[in-house]
């Protein structure tokens, strides 16, 4: 998401709040640079150069989640939208995603869904914003990002998420390794851990 007005970028990073906050960029003037609900900083840094525009002078933000806590929503959300069987259990679809990714009917929807976080912010490596939001503290990474870019301050709506028990009640040992060593590298960056 782009507004030129506020020189700002949001990279809308899935199962991070994003849902509700692009519908509130949406209404507020912002557009998409690519006609498409999730785009990389990498391709927004393409659209900015191809169109000749200042990619560094803008304010660059996004949000992440927990990793565990995002598998467990990305989970939900999928089952939510009919992609999974209603009988599928949440370390079944764990295994199977990572471990047997061809039994998996729309996988590009998954892979979009999961996706390390790092993947949606960098560029060639590197994090390419200046400031990275946490989805545990939405409402107030939100109002920052508001005072940098001198937007008004509003109450977020809470649009799309799934509903369950703290996340560490669905993970078995082996699920849990699974998702460390997929995303070992945005759990250390950003110094997570699987809370119980």
């Amino acid at each position: 998401m782009v507004n030129h007005v506020l020189k700002s970028i949001y990279t809308a990073v899935p199962k991070t709040g994003s849902s509700s906050l692009t519908e509130h960029f949406l209404a507020n003037g912002w557009e998409r640079p690519i006609s498409r609900y999730h785009v990389t900083i990498s391709e927004v840094s393409n659209v900015f150069l191809k169109q000749s525009l200042n990619y560094e002078s803008y304010f660059k933000f996004a949000f992440v989640r927990n990793p565990w806590c995002r598998c467990l929503s990305s989970f939900f959300w999928f089952k939510k939208r009919g992609e999974l069987p209603k009988f599928m259990e949440f370390n079944d679809f764990l295994f199977l995603y990572f471990k047997k990714p061809d039994n998996l009917q729309n996988y590009g929807l998954f892979v979009q869904k999961m996706t390390p976080q790092l993947d949606w912010i960098s560029k060639n490596s590197k994090i390419e914003l200046d400031f990275v939001g946490r989805f545990e503290n939405l409402q107030n990474d939100f109002d920052f990002v508001c005072s940098q870019i001198h937007a008004p301050i509003v109450k977020l709506p809470k649009l799309n998420s799934t509903h369950h028990k703290h996340y560490s009640h669905y993970y078995n040992r082996k699920t849990r390794d699974i998702v460390y060593h997929i995303y070992k590298e945005e759990i250390n960056y950003f110094n997570y851990e699987f809370e119980s």
